[in-house]
């Protein structure tokens, strides 16, 4: 399998979000997914998916995706097999979710949040029922 991922070097990077200093962390292939732990695996591709991890925030990011269209991210990711090594991604992560991401909303005094990569809406929508103002986007 051929896949179209941007093989990133793999010293030192700029982090996405705070433009600090991070370093190579891991590579991982591209089938997996987070329902392994529960049995259901993808046969491999021996396409690694490498990352890297910030030194200031914590954030584990990779940049193997950058420059995939809608069309590539519906073909090799979000298509008819995605439901089958994400069981819970309908409803059931985003109802569990919307409980623990409101208690540390009123934990931390917030009132207000953004989904980013929302899905259908459904966590926002949990975090609105339990009376915060959540909106959700997601460019799929």
């Amino acid at each position: 399998m051929i896949l179209p991922v941007r093989i990133p070097h793999p010293g030192p990077d700029t982090c996405k979000v705070c433009d600090s200093r991070s370093e190579a962390a891991v590579a991982v292939d591209f089938a997996k997914n987070c329902e392994e732990r529960r049995g259901i695996a993808l046969p491999r591709t021996e396409a690694p998916i490498h990352y890297h991890r910030c030194y200031d925030c914590g954030l584990l990011y990779t940049r193997a995706f950058y420059g995939w269209s809608h069309a590539e991210f519906r073909r090799w990711i979000y298509n008819d097999d995605y439901a089958a090594v994400d069981t819970v991604y309908v409803s059931v992560r985003p109802m569990a979710n919307g409980a623990t991401v409101a208690a540390l909303m009123k934990r931390n005094g917030l009132t207000r949040t953004l989904y980013y990569g929302g899905g259908n809406g459904d966590l926002a929508r949990a975090i609105e029922a339990r009376g915060f103002d959540a909106a959700s986007w997601d460019p799929m």
